[in-house]
């Protein structure tokens, strides 16, 4: 398809695989991925406008649009080099793979990611993709981030905000979070992650803090972590968590 430009110019997404006039915003030609470079990975969930479809305005207006979406692209395939590297060395399944491309996809094409670095981006979003999979993870297994673990942190709980996660998931990803920060086992967030689905299933959950569940869920997986301890961890008050195990009892003790 031609567009109506007097002097067209045209630029490759190889992302979504699209031929994008750099003057219009207009889709010349799309799906062809195959003649890029991209590798499975680059072009894995990509979303194509169609041949004909004006690209959708934005601040940079209608002649910056495709320009905008090619510098995105280069970022998005530089950020996944590094977080292919991150996820090889600890070794994750195909789930939190996906998860994590996932999310730096949200935090590129969202502009959360302009002048960041890619391996502090990497490697937050490995971290939480990690722990919104009950994958317990600690930061010293991610190689080559102990110079940039204040920045990683930052981009950490940014990404939790931006990147849409529901709450069930938000307290799962927070459960997985406290039992690696007080280092408890596998086995400890396993069973802390099974009550929160009972929990979940009987909607008891809904209208409560997610930290205060988290919290409260780790304290009834038989752990050797104390009240107090797992209140100062979630950055919760000790007497709002005893108030919900309570709650939780005479629940148990109703049905």
């Amino acid at each position: 398809m031609n567009c109506l430009c007097k002097q067209p110019t045209s630029i490759i997404d190889s992302i979504r695989g699209e031929i994008i006039c750099s003057s219009c915003g207009i889709v010349l030609e799309c799906n062809v991925s195959e003649q890029t470079p991209a590798t499975s990975v680059l072009s894995e969930g990509r979303d194509d406008y169609g041949v004909g479809t004006m690209l959708p305005q934005t601040k940079y207006g209608a002649n910056g649009i495709a320009a905008r979406r090619s510098s995105q692209a280069i970022t998005l395939s530089r950020i996944f080099v590094k977080l292919r590297q991150m996820l090889e060395c600890i070794g994750v399944g195909m789930t939190i793979r996906r998860e994590a491309y996932s999310l730096c996809r949200r935090l590129v094409y969202g502009d959360f990611a302009t002048g960041k670095d890619k391996t502090v981006i990497a490697a937050a979003a490995t971290m939480l993709a990690c722990r919104l999979h009950g994958r317990v993870l600690g930061w010293k297994e991610i190689p080559g981030i102990s110079t940039k673990m204040r920045r990683i942190l930052r981009m950490y709980r940014e990404i939790q905000y931006v990147s849409g996660i529901t709450p069930d998931r938000y307290t799962h990803s927070i459960i997985s979070r406290l039992c690696t920060d007080m280092d408890l086992s596998i086995y400890d967030a396993q069973r802390a992650l099974c009550i929160l689905d009972t929990m979940e299933q009987c909607n008891f959950t809904h209208g409560k803090k997610p930290q205060c569940v988290a919290a409260a869920a780790i304290v009834l997986a038989g752990t050797r972590i104390s009240k107090s301890k797992a209140a100062a961890a979630a950055q919760i008050s000790e007497p709002g968590l005893k108030n919900l195990l309570r709650a939780w009892q005479s629940y148990n003790e109703e049905i």
